[in-house]
């Protein structure tokens, strides 16, 4: 079911028998299977799966009763749920319409002790090769409300959407944010921007988890900075936001139209990639650098400094998420050697979030 080592009906025989081990004993066994001509040897935890089994049996009696609001999936690729294609399978994914959903399933996770991450629309992380055995939570996408200037919607909304309807309802102010990928929880979180446009600028306030309470934030620039916020997991669960645009002075579809040009020009939208991979560094840009140091085209595995924009890897084939890094770890070096400059990691790892 969870795990893709042994069939469902075997592990949980397995499980059963683990609970009458005395505590003393070893809890490792470790067991062979034959798979054709070659042999698998799977080392596990007798209770540590068993918890983990229990936890997940127990989330899902729980959300049933929630089972028009929420989404409740197994094995689920991240190849599927990440931009950049690259990464094993996550046992469950649970994608949440409610903050009372949300702070349940925290609760059980926490009170199991069973792994959890959230994720949005995966357009800024690296997962990981190996298969997560735990959950990740996602926010459900919804739908926008304006009401004059004051725009509000659901963290789990994508950012692209939002900004096609705000321009729609006579807004402006998020120009150069309408061609992110993001969901407007991630750009909170990291304080998206581009085109000298930030989420921070027009954002108002902030309705959040943390510290397991669900509270209201009112919000000021000078609580962000480039690329960093006070409201990125795993501290702050952002649920919803509520932004305060301009008035349309009738330029912005025209501004949109440009800038969404100016992108497809520029960058290798037809190649899986999670956007910039590094920070601007202080007084220089990172992809001027890279570029300067003649590592367009540099490639780990299929995992490839763009030639059409350095500051992007691409996936070019089939790579994994150690050929990125492998990759993110040879332009920091190359780019220090010869400008002194420290490339800081942009895309973030699933495990930091």
């Amino acid at each position: 079911m969870f795990f893709n080592y042994l069939s469902f009906a075997f592990l949980w025989q397995i499980m059963k028998m683990a609970r009458f081990l005395p505590s003393n004993l070893p809890c490792q066994a470790v067991f062979y299977l034959s798979s054709g001509p070659s042999e698998t040897r799977i080392l596990f935890t007798f209770r540590r799966f068993a918890i983990i089994m229990d936890a997940m049996n127990e989330i899902y009696a729980l959300f049933q009763q929630h089972i028009h609001t929420v989404g409740l999936r197994e094995h689920v690729s991240f190849q599927e749920l990440t931009s950049f294609r690259t990464g094993g399978y996550a046992d469950c994914v649970l994608t949440a319409e409610s903050a009372d959903v949300v702070a349940d399933a925290l609760s059980l996770c926490g009170s199991h002790g069973v792994p959890m991450h959230f994720l949005g629309n995966g357009t800024n992380i690296l997962a990981p090769d190996e298969d997560f055995h735990g959950l990740i939570l996602r926010l459900a996408s919804g739908e926008p409300h304006f009401d004059g200037e004051l725009a509000t919607c659901g963290a789990g909304t994508l950012l692209s959407s939002f900004c096609t309807k705000a321009a729609k309802a006579g807004l402006a102010g998020f120009e150069g944010l309408s061609g992110i990928p993001g969901t407007i929880g991630g750009a909170i979180a990291m304080n998206a921007g581009a085109y000298g446009f930030e989420t921070a600028d027009h954002l108002s306030s902030v309705t959040l988890l943390r510290n397991s309470a669900i509270a209201e934030e009112t919000v000021s620039p000078h609580m962000f900075s480039y690329r960093r916020s006070p409201f990125s997991a795993p501290d702050a669960i952002v649920l919803s936001a509520v932004f305060r645009f301009l008035r349309d002075d009738g330029g912005v579809q025209e501004r949109i139209r440009a800038l969404s040009e100016k992108r497809r020009a520029s960058q290798p939208l037809n190649l899986p990639s999670a956007g910039s991979v590094f920070k601007r560094p202080e007084g220089a840009y990172a992809a001027a650098l890279i570029d300067q140091c003649g590592l367009k085209g540099l490639s780990c595995g299929d995992a490839q400094v763009s030639t059409k924009h350095a500051g992007f890897i691409v996936n070019a084939g089939h790579a994994t998420s150690a050929d990125v890094l492998s990759l993110i770890r040879a332009v920091q070096d190359a780019v220090y050697q010869k400008t002194g400059y420290v490339l800081e990691r942009e895309i973030r790892l699933l495990s930091e979030i």
